[in-house]
């Protein structure tokens, strides 16, 4: 739930103080804000009931989980219509393996059996969390969208000689993101955003897919399409004071200067691989000062960023570290 890092920042109070506080992003799609001095909520939280049923005897279920109440929420809402694919026929796929799993929503119970986890392992907000611009108290969130399969399977059914996950357990457990035959994803994009929340206001100021088709496509096939769908993305967002936002974890290979205000894009270049890791920005100290970027690449994946790559198709450098400079 907490594979990413918080976020400090000093946020104005109702009379005019400063608020040390600290911002939690979570694989649920929900960002808790908290006064780090003492834990208590700075913006409202709610202890919800969620669903009870459908789990196996030997597991706990709490009655209720927290829940944000003042921030919007990056987490999309499932039924059947929201299935989709490339043609009707993996559409209806998608459709009718919907219908076979369990789904309550939002902390569906495992048990046996398949059900539909949403978010799925990979998110809501993966490990590069979050960016604040502290000039302006506005937070950059770039969250992901992907539902799993999660199967339970009583560990006396496994087939003959299959050890299983979870040993010393009663079950075997197995997540798979839910995918087509062709290898896209059930739900309809977009499957990643970038967006700006005033955290004085609690408004979303803006929201935009980020991430083009060019370098995904139906069997792991690109499909050079410059076509903005929303690719999901794993690493984190920099954002400078000259209000510029650099990003490079959308799944086409690509690193962005955003406008912090308006989400425009500014500037972009290809890069060999997806950026895993999150962009960092430094001032030269020579003469005028001018912005360097700096972006970790390393190629574990191409730009689907659903399958690894293959051994005799790996960089023998393992990775690269590419560097721009930006003038006025």
């Amino acid at each position: 739930m907490f594979p990413l890092q918080p976020t400090l920042i000093d946020l104005p109070g109702d009379n005019g103080e400063k608020i040390r506080a600290l911002i939690q992003p979570t694989k649920r799609g929900e960002v808790f804000i908290l006064n780090r001095e003492n834990g208590e909520p700075i913006f409202d939280i709610q202890e919800l009931q969620v669903p009870q049923t459908g789990g196996v005897p030997e597991d706990y279920v709490a009655a209720t989980q927290p829940f944000t109440m003042d921030l919007p929420i990056w987490r999309m809402q499932l039924d059947e219509t929201k299935m989709w694919g490339m043609t009707p026929l993996d559409q209806l796929w998608c459709r009718i393996e919907y219908r076979k799993m369990r789904y309550e929503g939002h902390f569906t119970v495992p048990g046996v059996g398949t059900i539909l986890q949403n978010p799925g392992a990979t998110g809501g907000f993966n490990w590069g969390s979050i960016s604040v611009d502290e000039a302006n108290n506005l937070m950059i969130v770039n969250p992901l969208y992907m539902a799993n399969q999660l199967t339970l399977t009583p560990r006396d059914q496994l087939p003959e000689g299959v050890i299983g996950s979870q040993l010393g357990t009663p079950y075997s457990h197995n997540t798979q993101r839910f995918m087509s035959p062709l290898h896209i994803p059930c739900m309809q994009p977009p499957y990643g955003t970038l967006g700006v929340v005033d955290l004085e206001t609690k408004e979303l100021l803006w929201q935009k897919s980020i991430g083009t088709a060019k370098e995904t496509g139906p069997l792991n096939i690109p499909t050079g399409l410059p076509l903005t769908v929303g690719t999901p993305q794993t690493g984190g967002t920099v954002t400078t004071a000259g209000g510029l936002i650099f990003s490079a974890g959308a799944f086409d290979n690509t690193v962005r200067a955003t406008d912090l205000m308006n989400g425009e894009e500014l500037w972009n270049h290809s890069i060999p691989y997806t950026a895993q890791g999150t962009p960092m920005t430094y001032l030269s100290p020579q003469g005028k000062q001018t912005l360097i970027v700096v972006v970790p690449v390393f190629n574990s994946t191409r730009g689907s960023g659903y399958v690894p790559l293959q051994a005799e198709a790996e960089d023998p450098l393992g990775g690269y570290v590419f560097a721009f400079r930006l003038t006025d």
